[in-house]
């Protein structure tokens, strides 16, 4: 096994929830990229392949959501359930605007989860930081895909349905 192989593997072994999903994240942000600089239409092999393998990892975040009816939870499902349409529409479409859309998606999503590993991290278990606030946004504007991110200074985690002072 090569050495960035290992080291791979004992960071997912290791990380957090927050990390994990964040980790995921990641590869669907790289792989959006990706197809976006090997765009051309008709579509390549090589762009075919990114975006089958960007659907892979909706999908996988998509069913690494535990069940469950809490608001926060259900806004996260739609956001990888409207990435994962919006890609399909791109490739059968041939327009390279909706990849750009669902980057912009991945990169609000990156830096979320970025931003909660890093802090999921820095706690101790029985840190009281990770408490629910009364303060929390409900949801972003109906048009966005993206409905419960918070803002003025503030970061929604949807899938824990938490809120956390910026």
């Amino acid at each position: 096994m090569s050495a960035r192989l290992a080291y791979l593997e004992t960071q997912v072994l290791t990380a957090s929830p927050p990390k994990l999903r964040h980790l995921l994240i990641q590869v669907a942000l790289r792989t959006a990229q990706k197809s976006l600089q090997h765009w051309t239409n008709p579509l390549t092999e090589e762009t075919s392949q990114a975006l089958t393998q960007l659907r892979q990892v909706l999908i996988q975040l998509l069913t690494s959501l535990n069940e469950g009816e809490d608001e926060p939870k259900c806004n996260l499902q739609r956001v990888y359930l409207y990435l994962f349409q919006t890609v399909t529409q791109a490739q059968l479409s041939g327009n390279i605007e909706k990849i750009r859309d669902v980057v912009k998606v991945l990169e609000v999503e990156n830096n979320t989860w970025r931003v909660l590993a890093d802090r999921y991290a820095h706690r101790k278990v029985d840190d009281q930081t990770f408490q629910p606030t009364n303060d929390c946004p409900k949801s972003s504007p109906k048009s966005s895909p993206c409905m419960g991110y918070a803002q003025d200074h503030k970061t929604v985690t949807p899938s824990e349905g938490l809120c956390l002072v910026a």
